[in-house]
């Protein structure tokens, strides 16, 4: 409750009496004006209040070094009251005063390191603490998986020691349940090339077993060890003398794979197999001696040594007949048919003699003249007549001389002159100006980003200030719509 303090103005009243007649009385002197009255509580400062009531001289807390509350004042209107006000603030998420977070936490506050073992942690309402409600600890071993244990108990979470690359035995879990226990798994030293007494062999050792002892009808071959040391690979194992070319023979009988003299690199022959399976027999093989420059009998030709064919024979004009590696086809890439007088486009012949095709000058950009041809059957435009120069622009020229099929303007300028190089092309160094190049040039207010020093201001007079200004497509005005005030 306020209190209201009252000060009330004295009134001293002075009678002067100077006679005691009827008729002799003096002049009365009336009460001076009295004092504007304060009253602590009518919601209004008055003199020498520092608030009153509601009335808080637009002060708050905030004017008082606190971050918020509601400031009062004080009974006797002469101070305030600032037992509301507030040192912090919770939910304005910085931590002030006594508050232990505010809104998100840090990275370095986890469920972790306020002693738990997992969970999503936040700040509680009133930012005084930790709200922990969805941290979890675990409990090992109770053999069921919890938060971040790879195993608890007999729970393995499908791991074995072979899962693990152990060649076999028996894993466990340790009995914090953080990692596993591989104490009784057996080390895989399968690739060692040395056969363990767990494995069925390695590499190349298979003990004494061979293709023979594995009882499947296997007569010879080369026995393997398998991927992982656990079984035997039979796949070189053999049935020699079936006649059938099985996996781990080379050839058999007459089934030799494919495989001949000559891709043996013997020039020809008969080919056999090894009674084994696992070679071939080449006596029947003709010895390979191309590349000796000596044409041999069962060679086409060796090198330059073609016997007595030459390109003339082959079907060619001239040129120089030679060998193609492996004796058995003559090289023609010599031999030519130049000269024949017959165009054979096919090995590159642009024109033979006096014969062109459905070639002339005009198909080759002229507009008169005569083909040529030289030695090597190629088109010479020598003869030709270009129109270029005849002071006319023709179809496919912009200009010839002082004659333009254009102008500057077309070209994308403003004015000026065009002038024609002696190959008719267009030359545009007389040509002026041309919105867009960011220039701004005789006939424009402004290009591009060239606005002659008009800025948003120089148009006040219709409100705009500011920046933003830019010139219209066509160079001839501004365009102020990013202007302010516009």
């Amino acid at each position: 409750m306020r209190r209201a303090s009252v000060s009330l103005p004295i009134f001293i009243l002075t009678c002067v009496c100077q006679g005691c007649g009827d008729d002799n009385v003096g002049p009365i002197k009336q009460p001076t004006t009295p004092a504007p009255v304060t009253v602590c509580g009518d919601d209004t400062i008055g003199v020498g209040e520092a608030c009153d009531g509601i009335a808080l001289n637009s002060k708050t807390c905030v004017d008082f070094g606190y971050v918020a509350g509601e400031l009062a004042c004080a009974p006797l209107c002469m101070s305030y009251d600032e037992s509301a006000c507030l040192t912090q603030l919770c939910g304005n998420t910085t931590v002030e005063g006594t508050e232990v977070c505010d809104g998100d936490l840090p990275p370095t506050v986890t469920c972790m390191t306020q002693g738990f073992d997992d969970g999503d942690i936040a700040c509680a309402e009133g930012c005084l603490t930790f709200d922990v409600d969805n941290c979890i600890s675990w409990s090992c071993p109770n053999n069921i998986l919890e938060g971040a244990e790879p195993c608890d108990g007999i729970n393995l979470n499908d791991e074995t020691c072979q899962t693990l690359d152990y060649w076999d035995g028996e894993l466990a879990c340790n009995d914090n349940c953080t990692a596993f226990d591989t104490s009784a798994c057996i080390p895989d030293t399968c690739g060692n090339e040395t056969k363990e007494a767990h494995e069925t062999c390695d590499a190349d050792d298979n003990g004494t077993t061979d293709c023979e002892d594995l009882g499947l009808g296997f007569t010879g071959g080369t026995l393997r060890c398998a991927a992982g040391c656990r079984e035997f690979d039979d796949s070189d194992c053999t049935t020699c003398g079936a006649d059938g070319l099985e996996d781990g023979e080379i050839c058999d009988g007459a089934a030799l794979g494919g495989t001949t003299c000559e891709s043996l690199n013997y020039w020809g022959g008969e080919l056999a197999c090894s009674s084994s399976c696992t070679g071939y027999v080449t006596t029947g093989c003709i010895a390979n001696t191309c590349g000796n420059n000596n044409k041999e009998e069962h060679e086409l030709c060796d090198n330059l040594d073609t016997g007595s064919i030459g390109c003339e024979d082959v079907g060619y004009a001239s040129g120089t007949l030679k060998c193609q590696p492996g004796c058995r086809a003559y090289d023609v890439s010599e031999c030519t048919l130049c000269g024949n007088g017959v165009l054979n486009a096919n090995v590159g012949e642009e024109c033979d003699g006096n014969a062109f095709g459905t070639k002339s000058c005009m198909t080759e950009g002229f507009l008169s003249g005569e083909l040529g041809c030289t030695a090597n059957c190629e088109i010479t435009v020598t003869s030709c007549i270009n129109g270029c120069g005849n002071g006319v622009a023709d179809d496919d020229e912009k200009c010839d001389g002082g004659d333009f099929a254009t102008t500057c303007q077309a070209e994308g300028f403003q004015s000026g002159n065009l002038g024609c190089a002696p190959d008719c092309q267009l030359i545009l160094t007389g040509c002026i100006g041309g919105c867009g190049n960011n220039i701004k040039e005789a006939g424009e207010n402004c290009d591009g980003t060239d606005l002659n020093g008009v800025t948003c201001d120089s148009f006040s007079g219709i409100g705009c200030y500011g920046t933003g200004l830019k010139c219209a497509d066509d160079c001839g005005s501004f365009n102020f719509g990013d202007c302010s005030g516009c």
